[in-house]
């Protein structure tokens, strides 16, 4: 038997072991308070079972220890051509993580520019290891994905694929029990013009299966002010197919959407996060599938960020609601972000061990130094694409300055002077001639107002409105932050954020990573250096996520122009204890859902199931609490993505993952 069976088989002893000791089975029906808040459910046999965690990964100088992705088995590289110095391709590629093969280990899936990979996770307690999964999907690697989230769109159990590709469409891959084949692929309606930049997945008529909201993102800076066919979508699934319902506000460039129920009233509501020019939207749900925007003279949310990247929510302060924190871009020049130390572009690719992935980062670096964007291009820049000795590169090079000539100067018949086999960029040459949507005077003063170059943290109160505590917090910017999202990574029983930022800008180095630690609820203090989070490379999305299952948080990074990294959590002191769903009422792994532990002398943590929120990122359904020095937890309320509520007195001890299934 091998060392990684010989594991799950200890584990699978030691959980029988435990349970028996402590009276709960499969068969039982603990307090199940079912609050019937849809009326459609009653009464529902509940049952919870337990699995230790493996031992700690090996103690480290600092929290995290930094490895390229090749040291754990994914050699993946995002290495830019000279076709991709402008949006969408030089702000990165998406990252999920879940464990498709229910094996019991967390795996990874990676957004390219041919389709995905997919790594299987292969770790035992002695090293962390993942193993590409071969893949025949033909009519995927043809398209140019940006997004790949792992979600369970027919709610049979196991997580499948919903990815985004530029100018092709999005695809839904369906989980044949553990392997992703060609047959099982689908086409969902509403396709974008250009991409689906963000996703957010949950249930929000409460049928039971997950609806999927598409915030869609046309050129970026070459176009700020979108065309109406480029409006985002909710695809409400009815188990069969997706009816489509427009999201109703101003057309932005949506680069962060997240379902969420940050209102309290058990119903997912909508977050989108817009860049440039259009505002940032709040819609609540009424649990039947409608969202309503919230207005300014609601009162309810003073202000969001003006070019937002990312949005989550969590209960940072432990009070049992949740607050909200956006981050959007700071330009360098400006308030707090003056203060990250920078590192100049001549060693942008110093990290990088791998000698031809380094190679690779070195010279798109230098080719990035022909491109001048704003008002500084001239057209006879294309002339510098003479200097490139590939052919390729040189197609790729007069491409781009082809398309940025035709946009500066109004001139669409350039479009037509793009070489061959660059379509994409002709495409969308073309599509920066449409007209941008037309937006009525009365939207924007209903809007939400923004705030820039400053993130916002929105604190929830009782009265049901929100205040921005950034600045009294010290959280007010982490550079141009790309994903800033909340967990607890050093399992003290606080919530930190994680900012990841960086920018192609020319005229400064590149800026030090952000790691706001939550200091009890009372503030943040930036300890990225002490906890071995630096990384100078630009980076845009990260997945988080217990790799060893020894009960902490790992990471997985990509790079803009270089190799997905990866951070072993250390973490040796400090107890905690996960918690999964299994919901055979509502959405099987139960997004939408929260968590709700009680543990010391009134001592209390939330976690809300979410799929969605940073920037091309998404995480497994797993709800993760650390407890600092507390070994046990008193009771466990689960309240449910379809409203009722389930609570757990039984009594129960730290130190392993317990998944809690709900049962007709």
């Amino acid at each position: 038997m091998s060392l990684r069976l010989n594991n799950l088989f200890a584990a699978a002893v030691a959980m029988a072991l435990w349970v028996g000791c402590n009276g709960v089975n499969a068969e039982s029906n603990p307090n199940d308070t079912a609050s019937n808040h849809t009326g459609h459910h009653n009464k529902a046999s509940v049952s919870i079972t337990f699995q230790p965690f493996q031992k700690p990964s090996p103690a480290g100088g600092t929290l995290f220890t930094r490895m390229e992705g090749s040291q754990v088995g994914i050699p993946y590289a995002n290495i830019l051509t000279s076709a991709q110095f402008s949006p969408p391709w030089w702000n990165g590629r998406g990252v999920a993580s879940g464990d498709i093969d229910r094996d019991g280990f967390i795996d990874i899936v990676l957004a390219t520019g041919s389709g995905i990979q997919i790594y299987l996770n292969r770790s035992t307690n002695k090293a962390i290891h993942f193993e590409r999964q071969p893949l025949s999907l033909p009519d995927i690697d043809s398209l140019d994905v940006f997004a790949a989230a792992l979600v369970d769109i027919n709610n049979d159990g196991w997580l499948d694929l919903f990815l985004t590709s530029y100018m092709k469409g999005n695809r839904i891959v369906l989980n044949t029990e553990g392997e992703f084949l060609p047959a099982s692929i689908q086409t969902p309606p509403a396709s974008p013009l250009h991409l689906t930049a963000a996703l957010g997945f949950g249930d929000v008529d409460n049928n039971g299966y997950l609806d999927v909201a598409q915030g869609n993102w046309f050129m970026g800076h070459l176009k700020p002010k979108p065309p109406a066919a480029s409006d985002n979508q909710l695809l409400l699934n009815d188990g069969q197919s997706f009816s489509v319902q427009p999201l109703k506000g101003i057309t932005g460039e949506t680069q962060s959407l997240l379902l969420t129920d940050f209102t309290g009233d058990h119903n997912l509501d909508l977050m989108v996060g817009n860049d440039f020019e259009a505002p940032d939207y709040y819609y609540q749900g009424n649990g039947k599938g409608e969202l309503t925007p919230i207005l300014s003279s609601d009162g309810r949310i003073p202000h969001s960020t003006a070019t937002t990247m990312s949005m989550d929510t969590a209960d940072f302060d432990n009070d049992l609601d949740m607050d909200i924190y956006a981050a959007q871009i700071a330009a360098s020049a400006t308030g707090e972000s003056t203060r990250l130390p920078t590192r100049p572009w001549a060693e942008y690719c110093a990290l990088i061990m791998d000698k031809v992935v380094r190679q690779g980062c070195e010279n798109a670096v230098a080719q990035r130094q022909l491109f001048n964007f704003g008002p500084k291009f001239q057209p006879n820049d294309i002339l510098q694409c003479k200097t490139l000795t590939n052919d390729d590169d040189k197609k790729g090079c007069m491409a781009t300055m082809l398309m940025l000539a035709a946009i500066r100067t109004g001139d669409k018949r350039l479009c037509q002077r793009i070489p061959a086999g660059q379509e994409a960029l002709k495409t969308a040459c073309e599509h920066a001639f449409m007209p941008s949507s037309d937006s009525i005077q009365e939207a924007w003063q209903q809007a939400i107002p923004v705030t820039a170059n400053t993130n916002v943290l929105l604190q929830a109160n009782a009265d049901g409105r929100f205040t921005d505590q950034a600045k009294e917090l010290g959280i007010p910017s982490a550079g141009w932050s790309w994903t800033a999202t909340f967990a607890d990574f050093d399992n003290d029983q606080w919530q930190d954020i994680f900012a990841v930022n960086g920018d192609w800008m020319q005229n400064r180095g590149t800026p030090a990573k952000v790691f706001f630690h939550n200091q009890q609820g009372k503030g943040f203090v930036d300890k990225a250096n002490e906890f071995g989070l630096q990384n100078h490379m630009i980076q845009s999305a990260y997945t988080k996520f217990d790799a060893d299952n020894d009960g902490d948080l790992d990471l997985l990074v990509n790079s803009v122009n270089g190799p997905m990294w990866f951070y072993r959590n250390n973490q040796q002191a400090n107890h905690s204890v996960v918690f999964e769903l299994r919901d055979e009422l509502g959405n099987y792994f139960g997004l939408g859902s929260k968590v709700i532990i009680r543990y010391g002398s009134g001592k209390h943590q939330l976690r809300e199931i979410k799929a969605g929120g940073g920037f091309l990122s998404f995480d497994p359904p797993v709800a993760h609490f650390g407890l600092g020095d507390y070994r046990h937890i008193q009771s466990v309320e689960v309240i449910w993505s379809t409203g009722e509520t389930t609570v757990l007195n039984e009594g129960y001890r730290a130190g392993g993952k317990y998944v809690i299934r709900r049962q007709r």
